[in-house]
């Protein structure tokens, strides 16, 4: 039995590393796992990139729950994972009142200073001046001081502060609801970055308080087999005199945490797997404490750190002692691609052959559909009464356009910019989705469309009523049937010519 896989992500990185793998996931990457139960993490409860997160997490559910209702899972496919809430978790005996079906764990909201956090006007002389020698608080007005920082956008780079927060984790409902619902057959994975003050510090304090198994609510949390993915500075910000985030201290903190791990996180008992990712960073991003201002392009480290949880997760037995993992790439260009990436046979399954059929899939959603359904109403759309329904909230085929085109399109133009990871021509036709190696067919510009002569009939849309109509006859749900002939033939058109492909630069 597969089990299930509780995805702990904290902070900022940790939710624009969960944005990462909702992407590749509704890309057809495969888990081998039954599902997947987020639990993101941020005292920052208006950080933009933690709802951005939640968001496509969100959409991604209501897209599955839709199209697969009938539980007929296909073997390969668009969003086949299953995401699940903790609070969708069954767990005997418990109370379900207090447990939200949310991706985010109720935790932090702290709306106070960590003086008053501490409540240090009620201690006594000797712990006020202990408190003062561990923590700056001069001079007295500064609020950028460590014991006047405003908790209210998190720990502001501040590990320090947070591995005092982050001890209250386990008294919270939410973290006694996972520790009872965890089974022999499940497993943990960690993400969090080790430059700021939210993941640094909840990712020790986490594994330690998974091993000792707090409150014994659980055996199983001692033995489990736990993984992380450790992110080192991969950008860095803009100097301002107005922010406490100050990114010249990233690399010292970085060293310290570092240092920290091998002397206590060391060791089976303490984790099975870790996958350390590291990039040079390029032009600072602004310098926002957190909140609603805080939204980041997503970028190529985010990505590769969610490939970790897929190799984590497939992964069928570890060393007696800790693997310890990192990503190199083959060569330091200005522009990367598919290339860059694994060996041949990995890159197809874990990144080249799902991206390209996604966007092959927003391609089609925009351009060859539209035509297809309401000028020429192919024999596919008539049976799906797609005339009908295609611009109606009702039925799931909205939604889709929206995850495609807000949440996947916008994410891939998102990466090129910022970190010119460029493997796919947003803007071009079908036959240079694929940078560096174009479709050249000498008998048919068969995957032209837009400016170029439209030849549906022989790719796209004769493959969908072939499919459709076998789907159809085996009494396939409509949305379900939709899906899986997009699937189709997006998958045959990657598989017979950008495989065959003549190598161009790649």
């Amino acid at each position: 039995m597969a089990g299930r896989l509780f995805l702990f992500c904290i902070g900022g990185t940790g939710a624009r590393v969960m944005r990462s793998l909702v992407t590749l996931l509704a890309s057809g990457v495969k888990v081998n796992m039954d599902k997947i139960v987020p639990i993101i993490i941020d005292v920052d409860s208006k950080n933009e990139d933690t709802a951005r997160a939640i968001k496509s997490l969100d959409l991604y559910k209501l897209i599955r729950e839709r199209v697969y209702a009938s539980k007929n899972m296909p073997g390969d496919g668009f969003f086949l994972t299953d995401f699940s809430p903790l609070g969708a978790e069954a767990v005997e005996g418990s109370n379900l009142s207090n447990i939200k079906t949310a991706f985010q764990l109720e935790f932090g909201n702290i709306t106070k200073t960590f003086y008053n956090y501490l409540d240090v006007a009620r201690m006594n002389d000797n712990s006020q001046n202990l408190l003062r020698l561990l923590f700056d608080d001069s001079p007295e007005n500064d609020r950028n001081t460590e014991l006047n920082l405003n908790l209210t956008v998190g720990f502001k780079g501040n590990p320090n502060i947070g591995s005092i927060i982050f001890n209250e984790l386990t008294t919270t409902e939410e973290y006694k609801y996972f520790a009872r619902a965890f089974t022999p057959n499940d497993r943990i994975f960690i993400v969090s970055s080790i430059f700021g003050g939210t993941g640094s510090s909840g990712f020790p304090q986490l594994v330690k308080n998974l091993r000792r198994n707090t409150g014994n609510m659980n055996d199983a949390l001692k033995t489990a087999k736990i993984g992380a993915s450790v992110v080192m500075p991969y950008f860095t910000v803009e100097d301002s005199p107005n922010s406490a985030v100050d990114a010249r201290n990233f690399m010292s903190k970085t060293k310290a945490a570092l240092s920290y791990y091998e002397k206590e996180l060391k060791g089976t008992d303490k984790l099975d797997a870790m996958y350390y990712l590291y990039d040079e960073p390029g032009n600072p991003y602004a310098n926002n404490e957190g909140g609603a201002a805080q939204k980041n392009d997503a970028h190529l480290v985010e990505m590769l750190a969610a490939m970790s949880i897929v190799k984590f997760a497939n992964q069928a037995a570890f060393d007696t002692s800790t693997e310890y993992h990192d990503y190199g790439m083959k060569t330091k260009d200005a522009v990367t691609n598919f290339t860059h990436i694994f060996e041949d046979a990995n890159r197809d399954v874990f990144i080249t052959r799902p991206l390209t059929t996604m966007m092959y899939f927003a391609k089609l959603y925009n351009s060859v559909l539209p035509f297809s359904i309401f000028q020429r109403e192919k024999d596919f759309a008539k049976y799906l009464e797609l005339k009908h329904k295609w611009n109606d909230a009702r039925f799931i085929y909205k939604d889709i356009g929206i995850f495609l085109n807000e949440h996947f399109t916008a994410y891939m133009r998102e990466v090129a910019r910022n970190s010119k990871f460029e493997p796919l021509n947003i803007d071009g036709d079908f036959n240079s989705t694929v940078n560096g190696k174009p479709i050249v067919d000498t008998r048919a510009a068969l995957l032209r469309w837009g400016d170029f002569a439209l030849n549906d009939e022989a790719t796209f849309t004769q493959r969908m009523t072939q499919t459709e109509d076998a789907l159809r006859k085996q009494n396939v749900p409509e949305e379900e049937r939709f899906m899986k002939t997009c699937y189709d033939a997006c998958r045959f058109a990657y598989e017979t010519y950008i495989k065959v492909a003549p190598v161009a630069n790649y």
